[in-house]
């Protein structure tokens, strides 16, 4: 008696950003840019559950969930009226290759474990000074200090979901203790924070 090894693809749970996307991230400090550069999904999602993995749009709409299958391939249902197609997965290291899933060729995703944490690692954690010298610093456990105000703050991805009152399309993060929104712009190292009314509140330099 002989059976055919199934070819599964072990993929490493955890959350998934688009290899372009972290670029921009690097480039540009700017969430909000990086984010609006790129059409294609860009945060994909491992975990156990209805589906071995999900691709999510702007940080906030579930477009497609994959299941993979015996051939290695995961099978794609777009919404319940589309048919059914495949994609091809390839796995390096801990980072995902996905082929087939539109015209636009191969999406290449790196592992990151968690999104947000990730993100805000590259673009505002860190010690900053104002003019006077005071201290301001977000740390990586989510944390931030204002002079001597502590708070839990949280990295804003997802733009869609921001008030229609926002004429503005600035980065933003919260307070997530009182739920308090703040923009920031992150420009030749120096970091200016706003209320979302729209003033400036804090200008810190790394």
């Amino acid at each position: 008696m002989t059976a055919i090894a199934k070819n599964y693809p072990t993929i490493k749970p955890g959350e998934y950003l688009k290899s372009d996307y972290i670029y921009l991230i690097e480039k540009t400090h700017s969430p909000y840019f990086a984010l609006i550069s790129f059409g294609e999904p860009v945060l994909l999602m491992a975990y156990k559950g209805e589906y071995d993995l999900v691709l999510i749009h702007y940080f906030h709409e579930f477009h497609d969930g994959l299941n993979i299958m015996e051939d290695g391939k995961a099978h794609r249902v777009a919404d319940k009226s589309s048919s059914a197609s495949s994609v091809a997965i390839t796995v390096y290291g801990d980072n995902l290759i996905l082929t087939g899933y539109n015209s636009n060729g191969p999406l290449r995703y790196i592992y990151v474990g968690d999104a947000r944490n990730f993100v805000a690692r590259k673009v505002i954690v860190g010690d900053y000074v104002d003019a006077d010298g005071k201290t301001y610093s977000f740390r990586e456990d989510g944390s931030a200090y204002f002079r001597d105000v502590q708070f839990p703050d949280e990295i804003g991805l997802d733009f869609v979901m921001r008030p229609k009152s926002w004429k503005s399309k600035r980065d933003y993060f919260q307070n997530r203790k009182f739920c308090e929104l703040f923009e920031y712009e992150i420009k030749d190292g120096v970091i200016s924070i706003y209320r979302t009314s729209g003033g400036r509140i804090y200008g810190c330099r790394t």
